[in-house]
Formats: structure tokens, C-alpha cells, sequence
């Protein structure tokens, strides 16, 4: 699953009619091209955005599943979906978004909040404050994101595109409801 994600990515960055045609593009979106609201996270603006984004995605995807498959699957299509729907909802002055940075958001959340439910149950605290403590780091990331718009890991002004730390948030939000609730409480959250 997270290599076949992988080479589609790939895909879409070595064939620009594939980015342009999977990016989400807010007008085809709203003329009933609804692939984009998941394809569009395959996309990238240039190998720079897809190697960080990709290299992140592999590393946690893999933890992740290690753990538990069936929270990485919900986690993913969630935070897909949660992220997609708020840019079409809530930002449409967002005429396109690529990239897969809210999902590796989601991953690094998801995969915080297993290893704290782990800790709790095997009574280890100091593993449990690492796991606190990368949360808190991920929220320090976030906060530098929004108050200064730019990334941590890619160089956004030279790749032309402007970083939607919202997408970090909103990914990063599901992957910790998913990772301390479960698969349940993901489904309350979109009620």
C-alpha cells in the first residue's frame, strides 16, 4: 500500500500532464472531477517537495503499519479526506494544493499517540514522554508554519508554491484522534 502511494507520486512528479490532471484544482473539483480531493496528495511542484515528502511518508508509513494497518489505513483516507474537504470548505482562495506533507502530518501524529497508548499500557513512562514530546514538537512546527508561512524542510519559494500549514494541522488532528481513540472516534468526528 504506502509503495504503490509512493510510485504514483513518482508518477505524477515525472509526468507533468499526470501532476496537472491529479493535482487539486479547485474549479474541477467544484465541475465534478472528484478524484483530485485524494489524487491531489500524490502531486508535487518539484523533486525537492516529493523527496522530503515522500522519504517522511515511507519512514512513518512503515512504523505505522508496523503497529497497526488498519488505524494507518483509516488515518490516511481520513486525514485525505478531512484535508481536501476543509480547502474546498473553508479556503477557496486555495486554487490548487499538492503534495503529501499533511499525510506524513498524520502519520507522525498517528504514530506519537500508539506509542503513548503503548507506554500506558506496558508502564513506560519514559517512552510515554517521548511520545508527548514529539507531539509537542510537531505543534511547535505547526506554530512556526503559521506565523511565518514558510516550511521547515522544503525550500516552498524556490519550488513556487505556498505552504498550507492548515493541511499539517488537520492531518496531524486525525492522526491523533485515530491513534488515542480509535477508528471510532474518527467516524464520530465526521458526524
Amino acid at each position: 500500500m504506502l509503495l504503490a502511494i509512493l510510485g504514483m507520486a513518482v508518477v505524477a512528479w515525472a509526468t507533468p500532464l499526470a501532476g496537472e490532471a491529479w493535482e487539486y484544482n479547485r474549479e474541477a473539483v467544484l465541475h465534478g472531477e472528484w478524484g483530485r480531493l485524494l489524487t491531489g496528495h500524490l502531486t508535487h511542484w518539484n523533486f525537492d517537495h516529493l523527496f522530503w515528502d515522500a522519504a517522511t511518508f515511507l519512514l512513518l508509513g512503515v512504523a505505522c503499519v508496523w503497529r497497526s494497518v488498519g488505524r494507518t489505513v483509516a488515518t490516511l483516507l481520513g486525514a485525505a479526506a478531512a484535508i481536501s474537504a476543509s480547502l474546498l470548505l473553508f479556503q477557496p482562495e486555495m486554487a490548487t494544493y499538492r503534495g503529501l506533507s499533511g499525510l506524513d502530518s498524520a502519520l507522525f501524529t498517528l504514530l506519537a499517540a500508539m506509542i503513548w497508548r503503548e507506554s500506558r499500557r506496558d508502564g513506560r513512562w519514559k517512552l510515554g514522554a517521548v511520545a508527548i514530546a514529539a507531539g509537542a514538537a510537531f505543534l511547535a512546527k505547526a506554530a512556526y508554519e503559521s506565523a511565518t508561512g514558510t516550511t521547515l524542510f522544503v525550500d516552498s519559494s524556490a519550488a513556487g508554491f505556498i505552504p498550507l500549514a492548515s493541511a499539517h494541522l488537520i492531518g496531524g488532528a486525525i492522526g491523533a484522534i485515530v491513534g488515542l481513540g480509535g477508528r471510532a472516534a474518527l467516524a464520530r468526528s465526521f458526524r
